[in-house]
């Protein structure tokens, strides 16, 4: 464990901050990357690959008396990972501390805001982790198998699509490729945009709710009911956005952290790597936890510093356990 006997590791700290955190549900960054610790900050751990581990294949012998097996050989491979040291540290200046005691607790609210801060960075590591290129399948949903070539537009969430465009077979496709793979999906990721003009769609409403047509009898598509149609446990819609204005900027400049061009349906497991999934958040055990919340004196400032660190690594272990599902490059959205 880390120790240094100038910071004060504050566990009461950190559970404020994680509890407080709780309303932050667009953050799900842990969700999709569980934790997994290690005593090791740099190492190497296993693959087995479908090819290389003859995972998909038939091959056993019809054996006649006298007769032999057939002998099969496979091959273990490994990859590795590094546990890096990221954090962030505000100083509590003691005039501060005094001016706004009335108020509310300057040590606590800074705290939570340390911690926030290194939540989106982690936040934002994760969607670059899934969006990036060790997810095995992609699905393009530009394709004329599920949009009207005849509209010959080149941007979402016209409402000329509303009733052209079929995600339920973009999803069934989407998951047939990764069934094929030996792989069973539990978790798609939406961006807000994205999911504001499928819960619109005609041919998707008529898919989970029957012709009920409008009135009494019309639902509204939520999340809930996608995942109980396709067998999805979690549907995750991603509303998080990240302000790109420089340190102490008048003004904000936000964008979303999650690329709306793309979704990803994935097989998310926690626990040890052997137990599959698309990835893990590798920790550093020796290091601390997740999030670590410290704080110690600065005499010659007069103010106590907050620190929030952690030593992590965000990995894929398994490529096939992910799929993108790809709405273009070149396509725009009419947000």
């Amino acid at each position: 464990m880390y120790q240094n006997t100038a910071a004060i590791i504050r566990h009461d700290l950190n559970a404020f901050v994680e509890e407080a955190a709780k309303s932050d549900e667009h953050l799900f960054g842990n969700k999709i990357l569980p934790t997994y610790s290690t005593n090791a900050r740099a190492g190497i751990y296993p693959r087995i690959e479908i090819a290389s581990g003859e995972l998909l294949k038939k091959d056993s012998t019809l054996r006649a008396p006298t007769g032999t097996y057939n002998e099969t050989t496979r091959k273990f491979k490994t990859a590795t990972y590094e546990c890096l040291d990221r954090g962030l540290e505000e100083r509590i200046d003691d005039v501060l501390v005094k001016d706004y005691d009335k108020f509310f607790d300057v040590e606590v609210l800074t705290s939570k805001l340390i911690m926030r801060t290194l939540k989106m960075d982690y936040e934002s590591r994760v969607f670059g982790v899934l969006q990036g290129s060790g997810n095995t399948s992609t699905i393009d949903a530009r394709h004329a198998d599920y949009r009207s070539t005849a509209l010959g537009t080149t941007q979402w969430g016209q409402e000329a699509e509303i009733a052209e465009w079929d995600f339920a077979k973009v999803l069934m496709d989407a998951i047939k490729s990764m069934t094929k793979l030996g792989e069973t999906p539990n978790t798609l990721v939406l961006s807000s945009t994205q999911w504001n003009y499928i819960r619109r769609l005609s041919k998707l409403n008529t898919f989970l709710y029957g012709n009920l047509g409008s009135g009494v009898g019309y639902k509204l598509i939520n999340d809930t009911d996608i995942g109980k149609a396709f067998g999805i446990k979690n549907v995750y819609i991603t509303h998080s956005y990240v302000d790109g204005a420089g340190r102490m900027s008048s003004t904000t400049s936000l964008s979303a952290m999650w690329d709306k061009q793309k979704a990803w349906l994935g097989n998310v497991q926690g626990g040890e790597i052997s137990g599959g999934g698309f990835g893990r958040t590798f920790v550093w055990s020796k290091d601390g936890g997740l999030f670590n919340t410290e704080t110690y004196r600065s005499e010659p400032r007069r103010g106590d510093m907050i620190r929030v660190r952690h030593h992590t690594s965000e990995l894929v272990v398994n490529g096939n356990a992910g799929c993108l599902i790809d709405f273009g490059s070149g396509c725009t959205w009419a947000d």
